[in-house]
């Protein structure tokens, strides 16, 4: 908690972050008269930047209405279709409401993280239905609605390229370069009370853990809708495609930067103890298949599994070259098992995770089969 009172131009006296307070002592501004004030003036320019980022367009009209959900409250006191609009929405902000060429929609709600492309275009639909029926939108009117999701955690940059143009995503680092843009004009207090906030919310290992969890997951449902075959296990950390005796494992380690970076492993599964020559062999044999994976030359065993080759990501591979390369790294893998007659282990697998359950309390199993 840092040491200034808080005051009605302050957002940064709670102890966390908080992206909903954030968004609402920003949209006021829009509204306010500034009677010349500078920092206000700042403090104004600083939303019209933030809609004209999420418009795409100059916000050069005065004629703005602005409805808070909830316990928060309301600039202007609204009728029953607003409240219906907002019924899961924490924001609404309308431009331009009596012109009807010109009108704009602004829905601002808080984003999860299970929350991507097909959610985004349903609720889109949503309101443009009750848009269309309420306040006689065209049928070509769907550009004048713009849904922007906001969170008080940093969203990865895979979560991001997930979402593509179906949606705005506005994650703490997004609210807080915005706001440092104008700081030579916004009062000292305010950025006073902000460093200090900032100073006590340092998060950045937790998001780079979040980046990775947040790929796995995406990884997850994009295996998961291309093949039901495999069985999925997943930690904070790492996560496993188990079907047949060479399977793949996913984790994260750093680079020579310390940046998080993504490996995928090439590990294979046995409960009998294998001497050191004979995976040497086992390796040399993959290699003709995996030639653009690593030998590990130090084996790690971890219990029944053990690791023999690895390829990694560097921190710029983005998740549409990921996912082509696991495509690819599939399909050969689908092959080998094949060929080399490889056991199916999903139900010898489920068990043993189910006997050591106790001891690795962390690790599920996610995905079952069909």
């Amino acid at each position: 908690m840092n040491n200034l009172n808080p005051t009605k131009n302050d957002a940064f006296y709670a102890e966390n972050f908080d992206d909903e307070i954030f968004m609402h002592w920003m949209l006021k501004w829009l509204v306010i008269d500034t009677q010349g004030d500078k920092s206000k003036t700042a403090l104004k320019n600083m939303a019209k930047k933030f809609i004209e980022e999420t418009t795409g367009e100059k916000l050069d009209t005065e004629e703005i209405e602005i409805y808070f959900a909830g316990s928060f409250d309301s600039l202007i006191y609204g009728n029953t279709i607003i409240q219906r609009l907002l019924s899961d929405s924490s924001i609404l902000l309308i431009l331009n409401r009596q012109d009807k060429k010109a009108r704009k929609y602004l829905y601002f709600r808080n984003y999860f993280d299970d929350e991507y492309s097909e959610d985004f275009l349903e609720y889109r639909r949503k309101i443009f239905r009750l848009l269309k029926k309420y306040e006689n939108l065209e049928d070509d009117g769907e550009e004048k609605i713009k849904i922007v999701h906001f969170t008080h955690e940093k969203v990865s940059r895979y979560v991001h390229e997930e979402i593509g143009e179906t949606g705005i995503v506005y994650d703490r680092e997004d609210f807080l370069k915005l706001f440092e843009t104008f700081e030579k004009d916004i009062d000292d207090s305010i950025f006073d009370s902000y460093y200090n906030h900032k100073k006590i919310n340092r998060k950045d290992s937790v998001d780079d853990v979040k980046e990775i969890v947040d790929l796995h997951n995406i990884l997850q449902k994009y295996m998961e809708t291309k093949n039901d075959k495999y069985d999925v296990y997943k930690s904070l950390t790492y996560m496993e495609w188990v079907k047949d005796e060479f399977f793949l494992q996913f984790s994260y380690t750093s680079d020579e930067d310390l940046n998080p970076i993504e490996v995928i492993e090439l590990c294979h599964y046995t409960l009998e103890p294998l001497e050191d020559g004979f995976l040497k062999l086992m390796q040399d044999e993959l290699k003709e298949v995996f030639d653009d994976f690593t030998i590990i030359e130090e084996f790690y065993r971890r219990r029944e599994k053990v690791a023999l080759m690895y390829m990694k990501f560097n921190k710029n591979t983005t998740l549409k070259e990921i996912e082509k390369k696991i495509d690819e790294i599939i399909e050969k893998l689908e092959k080998y098992n094949k060929e080399n007659e490889s056991l199916d282990i999903r139900n010898e697998y489920a068990d043993t995770r189910y006997r050591r359950k106790k001891s690795k309390p962390k690790i599920k199993r996610v995905s079952i089969r069909r």
